[in-house]
């Protein structure tokens, strides 16, 4: 969750520009077209599945708290070099 706050916390930020930040925080790299462009259907589909089930609190934080979590599952930050 510290990460999704880290990542949301710098108001003028635009939605991909907040994905590349957590990108290049976790993987230092840059999401690339296709990846953003599926992170921004995730979390808009994740936050009106919480709406939908009437999920309180901040749906918009659970979405990149979800979100952030992938990207410490992904293969590519695991790993050592």
């Amino acid at each position: 969750m510290q990460l999704a706050q880290r990542v949301l916390e710098p108001k003028s930020l635009a939605t991909g520009d907040r994905i590349d930040l957590a990108y290049r925080l976790t993987l230092a790299r840059p999401a690339t077209t296709a990846e953003r462009e599926e992170i921004l259907k995730f979390l808009e589909q994740y936050q009106q599945a919480l709406a939908s089930a009437g999920t309180k609190g901040n749906q918009r934080l659970a979405a990149w708290s979800a979100f952030c979590q992938t990207l410490f599952a992904m293969g590519e930050f695991r790993y050592v070099y």
